[in-house]
């Protein structure tokens, strides 16, 4: 078991603990207890102040490699594709396609099929990574934003972490296009750190 001081805690303690014996020393009569007090404040007084900030910033660190990576050069750069598909209740499948493309963060389709309560179903990846805080709040007003303003949509549903559900006379195509404009910018803005998580 790693000893306590030398943990990033213990050995903050132990520094303000000898800090705290040089300021004793600082009170006492006589020149020597005074330079070794003036000693100890400056040098485990400094020392813990040094690693204070040295925690701090390794743990802004982590925060910041926590956010997922776009990893991908086709931010802003939307292609969609209609995909063939042997599905005889499926009618239409449109997909964001791209050669750098992060599946994971960019990934966005709509699916028309037949019988579902809504004409469209909007999938948009990303929207499993953002499930709360201000970044959710962001992600999912601006998914249903860009849906909303597609020509021809009369009802936009968020059913579900990914997944929209879109009503009327549009075209596939023109959702994904929304969506992915949409995602894009939140995803910039996310690894900015525009957000708090």
């Amino acid at each position: 078991m790693k000893h306590f001081l030398s943990t990033p805690l213990g050995s903050i303690l132990g520094s303000l603990l000898f800090a705290v014996v040089g300021i004793f020393l600082l009170n006492q009569t006589g020149l020597v207890p005074k330079v070794i007090g003036v000693l100890s404040v400056l040098f485990f007084g400094g020392g813990a102040l040094l690693l204070i900030w040295r925690n701090y910033m390794q743990r802004q660190k982590q925060k910041e490699d926590a956010r997922p990576c776009i990893c991908a050069s086709s931010i802003g750069d939307v292609m969609v594709e209609k995909q063939n598909v042997n599905d005889d209740e499926v009618l239409e499948v449109w997909e964001r396609v791209g050669t750098n493309l992060n599946k994971s963060l960019q990934g966005i389709s709509a699916i028309k099929s037949i019988g579902d309560e809504f004409e469209w179903s909007v999938m948009v990846s990303s929207g499993e990574f953002f499930r709360s805080g201000d970044v959710a709040t962001a992600f999912n007003n601006e998914i249903y934003q860009s849906l909303a303003k597609v020509p021809g949509v009369k009802t936009v549903v968020h059913e579900d972490n990914e997944y929209w559900a879109v009503d009327g006379d549009c075209h596939g195509k023109a959702l994904v296009e929304a969506a992915s404009l949409a995602n894009d910018a939140v995803l910039l803005k996310y690894q900015a750190g525009d957000f708090d998580q």
